[in-house]
């Protein structure tokens, strides 16, 4: 990350995807945040520090943040593609 003050936002199709890239300036914020959109409150409270990433590749709107949804995810990448 070019900057401490910065957060890097992926996005994909005008959606956006992970992961986040928050400069160490936000840290202690992050540390009071609570639930799975405690970092997103984070983002759109601060969009002038916001840079938008745009990604091509779509796995960037997976969240994989339990157990079930990472072992789906890995299913997913590991499967054989027919391109």
């Amino acid at each position: 990350m070019a900057s401490p003050q910065r957060i890097a936002v992926p996005m994909h199709g005008g959606q956006r995807g992970h992961p986040v890239i928050i400069g160490r300036q936000f840290w202690p914020t992050l540390l009071t945040l609570e639930g799975d959109q405690g970092a997103k409150a984070l983002i759109m409270n601060n969009p002038e520090v916001c840079d938008v990433l745009n990604c091509d590749d779509p796995g960037i709107l997976r969240d994989a943040d339990t157990p079930s949804a990472l072992a789906q995810a890995c299913a997913q990448y590991l499967k054989p593609r027919h391109d």
